[in-house]
């Protein structure tokens, strides 16, 4: 697929010129091309515009992705025939499916998000076919469940990767310029914008900050609509009591009408569990199912539950993208042979909230997310970039203190805001998995010529380095992107004037330490002598 065949200005002149340079990369000779491509950078666009080359090129296109989900996102986005990785390899394994040759053209999609194992399964299939392969992904969103980063080995071996970094998705520049920064693995500093503008709040107790976080989310729904607001967190327990407070309040605002109908489905451990289901209930599909359209991590709206005129259960959904499916209860489960009693039961659950890897991909108007245990870079990055208008935090305020009066001198002493927020920066500069040696460098050159690891940064109490750091770094990608010059000026002035009365506070405290630990006889002499200078001043 030689991109002078098909000159990218000619099919796709809408593209920006960021656009063009990467899809001449992706497009060209190469057996395998990345095209790296940070949260709301316009993937998708740049995607559609590839499959129209490769077919006025005449060749095949096969999309891969790492789930059902994405598979559909991009057979719906680009129109071309997508699946699972999953269920490819085992139609591969098997001689069925799709066959690569030369006239194919592989588009792995959320290619950061595939493990090492389907990696290789897709490249060796495509070496011996003679077909091209393309990943589409972002090696700083979150990485495969399975473990290890596929997409940074083949990165790191190939040498060269098209890259996508203006962001479209933020219609608020300071936010867009904060997914900038994060895309370019400066979580810290977006993060640090967040905070300054009061996006963050931090509530005492786990009940607490779920009821906040549930406040927050109705009052977004009023400005951004109904299902125009995803609430995101880290573990799967947290969500379901997130879905548990959120049904709640929709019953109370009168959006589930009609009686509750109690069915029994499975949970994510295959394991029996009440369900209560209402009309204009909002649920998730666990698994993919043999009706139309219906994958793991399908959303729909219960139109109508109840029993027909056998008696028997009957549920109707309308899908995302406005299908309407109808079976018996019963019948949400996948047709296999052999399958014991839990496995008959369907897996359903709320879908109001829900995990950062169900939540990557997903664009929505607002987030709301809810820091209950400490996270890392990666998750901070991927929800605080699915949003278009307004992202808010709930972060767990104990936890943070905990961890800051460790490092005190007087444990007893009430950490102030500022060094709680520290203490939240930190977890943002942190990445959970570890691949190799390299990850844990800074400088990979220096470690190569070297041989030696540098010290890890201090987690200071007040870290004003990071940021005034921060603060220029906003400023700079402001002015990259275009914005209004006096708007990162005024924003700069706030942040010099923030960091002013956090060196202020710093102070005093200090002062009160050191006050607190002398001794009270040279107090009482500091104080004599004070009242000695007093009289011979007078």
């Amino acid at each position: 697929m030689a991109e002078t065949s098909v000159p990218v200005d000619t099919c796709a002149p809408q593209l920006a010129e960021e656009q063009k340079l990467a899809l001449r990369h992706v497009s060209g000779a190469a057996a395998v091309s990345v095209l790296e491509a940070g949260a709301g950078t316009g993937k998708t666009t740049t995607a559609k515009a590839l499959t129209e080359i490769a077919r006025r090129c005449e060749l095949q296109v096969i999309g891969l992705a790492p789930s059902w989900v994405a598979a559909d996102e991009l057979r719906s986005s680009t129109g071309i025939p997508a699946q699972a990785i999953a269920k490819w390899r085992h139609d591969h394994a098997q001689g069925a499916g799709t066959s690569l040759g030369p006239d194919s053209l592989v588009l792995v999609d959320e290619a950061g998000m595939v493990g090492t194992k389907d990696l290789a399964a897709i490249l060796s299939a495509a070496e011996a076919g003679g077909a091209r392969v393309v990943l589409v992904g972002d090696r700083r969103q979150l990485a495969s469940v399975a473990g290890a980063s596929a997409l940074r080995a083949v990165t790191d071996v190939l040498g060269r990767h098209a890259t996508l970094s203006q962001v479209r998705r933020q219609v608020v520049p300071w936010q867009r310029a904060a997914s900038v920064l994060m895309a370019r693995g400066e979580v810290e500093a977006g993060l640090r914008a967040y905070a300054s503008r009061g996006c963050i709040e931090l509530v005492p107790g786990s009940a607490a900050v779920q009821e906040r976080a549930l406040a927050l989310w109705s009052e977004t729904r009023a400005r951004h609509g109904s299902d125009a607001v995803l609430m995101v967190t880290r573990r799967n327990r947290d969500a379901a009591a997130l879905n548990r407070g959120a049904r709640a309040l929709l019953r109370t605002e009168g959006v589930l009408t009609g009686p509750d109908v109690e069915v029994t489905a499975r949970d994510r451990e295959n394991k029996a569990q009440a369900l209560s289901l209402a009309v204009g209930e909002r649920v998730r599909f666990g698994e993919s199912l043999s009706q139309p359209g219906i994958r793991n991590g399908t959303r729909a709206v219960v139109e109508a539950i109840g029993p027909d005129e056998a008696g028997e259960l009957r549920l109707r959904v309308r899908l995302e993208d406005g299908r309407q499916v109808e079976d018996d209860y019963a019948g949400f489960v996948p047709l296999q042979r052999g399958r014991s009693k839990a496995r008959l039961l369907p897996r359903i659950s709320p879908g109001y909230a829900g995990t950062v890897y169900a939540a990557q991909g997903r664009t929505c108007e607002a987030t709301i997310y809810c820091g209950f245990t400490a996270g890392d870079a990666r998750e901070l990055y991927v929800g605080l970039t699915r949003h278009r208008h307004e992202a808010r935090l709930v972060i767990e305020r104990e936890r943070l203190e905990a961890a800051v009066r460790v490092r005190q001198a007087d444990p007893h002493f009430a950490p102030s805001t500022a060094e709680l927020h520290e203490r939240l920066f930190v977890e943002a500069r942190r990445y959970s998995e570890k691949v190799n040696v390299v990850d844990h460098v800074e400088d990979r050159a220096a470690f190569v010529s070297s041989g030696a690891i540098a010290p890890a940064r201090s987690e200071l109490r007040l870290d004003l380095q990071a940021s005034f750091g921060a603060a220029r770094a906003l400023r700079q990608v402001l002015w990259e992107i275009g914005t209004i010059p006096q708007l990162a000026l005024r924003q700069l002035a706030r942040n010099v004037r923030q960091a002013e009365r956090q060196i202020a506070l710093r102070v005093l405290r200090l002062i009160e330490d050191v006050r607190s630990s002398l001794p009270q006889a040279v107090q009482r002499e500091r104080s004599e002598r004070s009242r000695s200078r007093a009289d011979y001043d007078r």
